[in-house]
């Protein structure tokens, strides 16, 4: 995020003292992307500052394991596999 805002300032400082106009004249563009990555390696060296490192989290969330549920909700193969196990009562004292 202060790598962002860094840029800002700089960009509205270009802005403020060069003329949109002469602008694009200043500004060679790379041909190929060895040049593109040299050219950035050679602008950006030296002026990294502190600021632009991600911030880490100091406090991060603890999350607890989920409670286990009334078990109000089955699946049908559950109802129909305990009823196999235990006995009607009506076939009982029949």
């Amino acid at each position: 995020m202060m790598l962002f805002a860094s840029i800002r300032r700089q960009l509205t400082a270009l802005a403020e003292l060069v003329p949109a106009a002469s602008l694009s004249e200043l500004i060679a563009l790379p041909r190929t992307e060895e040049e593109a990555r040299s050219y950035l390696r050679e602008r950006l060296r030296g002026i990294w500052e502190l600021g632009w490192k991600k911030a880490r989290n100091k406090n991060p969330r603890r999350y607890a394991a989920k409670p286990k549920g009334s078990g109000a909700h089955t699946s049908v193969y559950r109802v129909l596999h305990n009823q196999k196990q235990t006995p009607k009562a009506n076939e009982q004292s029949g």
